[in-house]
């Protein structure tokens, strides 16, 4: 059969498995990795560059003949969950489409799109969890495996590729896990619920880091990972963690992660149950676990398993039913009619055909000029709203963030800004070691408005801006380790005069208007 080679590469280098399937399961031929010749330096390699090298390591290892199944990492897509009306699942591609361009911040209709549905009744509101791809970066990977000769035959999302990697080989349909996957310099981060991904999120990571200081920013992203993904999962929580890893170091940091975190911990290889062909026994690489993603593609091929995101082979609405005999039937019959009625019927009806043609024309041109007016009048909307608020919202960032608590006291979960008539409000959500903690944040908002006060004053001014805060509940926090305390609060910033002279003084060169672009966003001490 075939060989199935498994590619992934970065700034730095080119990571590939090869494998072959066998008796509906795979057989794991080569591992290899190939450093590019600009890696490290400050321009990254190009599509060329990639290319040639790809090409010579093919030739290299003998594999011209490979079909190429490629993983793209998480920042590289758009990703969204979206709600859509009740369905049944071959009428999901149009709504996905349909609802990802009006959401999606920058999607075009030419623009690969996949989806994962999450399991529902077909009569109840959907849900799905939508990845668009640019599609100058899916050109991109073609490009590259034509120039290395090979066949493309999947472009699929890393963490997906892990998440079949692990129904495959450990499947649990009861539970909800946390996957931890350390690659290179970046750490993989999946909420499975069964086979389905729920939530995913990449985290950078220092490449000159020791293991302690590593392990330790590993520790601190799966506690964001686990408060970010408490707020998905609409009730439920995750029930253990799998760590993806191999060798002494993985087996210890598996024990430290449960006794740190509190959650039942499995140390995972991502070789378990995969033949090794001989040549490849007693070289396996260090650190193969950085293979994962790549094992989980070759695996999902040798057993016919769809992937759940691929952008070569996006889920579409299937083809209906041949129709032509019914068909020709029709245009049969009314050929006879027509001829039946005679020339003049014929005239008439073609006058009126090109009639109603010129009219829909017309009102498809008209129809599309509303929509189009439609969609500026809106925008403009939003736009004077933003205008009339007039809240430079990355200076109140700024001035709140430095009166929040230290984040050894305080995390927020949440921020929402929205405008008001008066200027705008804040809604924010968090996590505190006290209750205390929140007192000390109300207080610390008193004092700047104290200041601002003063500053008013001194300054003659009418009115000083003004925090007006809002508790909206306190209730005891039970998810979250070492956080006693969760809340619910607003902030209202009420400015009656100009806004920008508050902050202090203002850079010199020609005058603009404050910057009113609505952001959310944390303070410090948020995830």
């Amino acid at each position: 059969m075939s060989k199935l080679l498994a590619l992934e590469w970065d700034e730095r280098e080119i990571r590939a498995v090869a494998g072959t399937p066998r008796d509906n399961d795979l057989i794991v031929d080569q591992i290899w990795r190939v450093p590019l010749p600009s890696a490290g330096g400050e321009v990254p390699p190009t599509t060329a560059e990639i290319g040639k090298t790809l090409a010579a390591a093919v030739a290299q290892h003998g594999l011209k003949r490979a079909r190429a199944l490629v993983t793209i990492g998480r920042s590289l897509i758009e990703l969204k969950d979206l709600s859509l009306p009740p369905s049944p699942d071959d009428e999901l591609p149009d709504l996905v489409r349909f609802q990802a361009l009006r959401e999606f911040n920058s999607l075009g209709d030419d623009w690969p799109l996949d989806f994962v549905p999450f399991p529902g009744d077909p009569e109840q509101p959907r849900t799905v969890l939508a990845a668009a791809l640019p599609p100058s970066t899916l050109e991109s990977i073609r490009q590259i495996c034509h120039t290395a000769g090979l066949a493309l035959d999947q472009v699929v999302v890393r963490p997906c590729a892990a998440a079949t990697l692990v129904e495959k080989r450990l499947p649990d349909s009861r539970q909800v896990r946390l996957f931890v996957d350390l690659l290179a310099d970046e750490l993989d981060l999946t909420v499975l619920a069964g086979p389905t991904p729920e939530f995913m999120r990449t985290a950078r990571l220092h490449s000159d880091l020791n293991e302690a200081d590593l392990q330790k920013a590993i520790l601190n992203e799966v506690r964001r990972t686990l408060a970010a993904a408490s707020n998905r999962l609409h009730g439920r929580r995750i029930d253990s963690l799998m760590l993806c890893g191999d060798g002494p170091n993985a087996t210890q940091f598996s024990e430290t992660m449960e006794r740190e975190l509190r959650l039942p911990t499995v140390l995972f290889d991502p070789l378990h149950g995969c033949g090794i062909a001989a040549e490849l026994q007693g070289k396996v690489p260090p650190h193969h676990s950085h293979f994962a993603p790549l094992i989980g593609l070759l695996v999902g091929a040798a057993t016919n398993h769809a992937p759940l995101l691929d952008f070569l082979h996006p889920r579409k609405k299937p083809e209906p039913p041949s129709q032509s005999r019914v068909w020709m039937l029709a245009a049969a019959l009314a050929a006879t009619i027509v001829l039946g009625l005679g020339y003049w019927v014929f005239q008439g009806l073609n006058e009126k055909e090109n009639e109603l043609a010129a009219l829909n024309t017309r009102i498809g041109k008209l129809e599309g000029g509303k929509k189009q007016n439609e969609t500026i009048i809106k925008e403009a909307g939003e736009i004077d709203r933003w205008l009339a608020a007039d809240v430079p919202l990355v200076l109140e960032l700024k001035a709140l963030s430095e009166k929040l608590p230290p984040a050894q006291e305080l995390m927020l979960t949440n921020v929402i800004y929205s405008a008001t008539k008066s200027g705008g409000l804040f809604t924010i959500s968090g996590v505190v070691k006290d209750a205390k903690v929140i007192q000390k944040m109300t207080a610390e908002l008193e004092k700047l408005n104290q200041t601002n006060a003063a500053s008013a004053a001194a300054a003659k001014q009418s009115a000083p801006k003004k925090y007006v805060v809002s508790m909206q509940g306190v209730e005891d926090e039970k998810k979250l380790t070492g956080y006693t305390k969760a809340f619910k609060m607003t902030i209202g910033i009420e400015q009656p005069g100009p806004i920008m002279a508050t902050y202090g003084p203002q850079p010199q060169g020609p005058s603009r208007p404050p910057a009113t672009t609505p952001a959310a966003g944390a303070a410090k001490g948020a995830s």
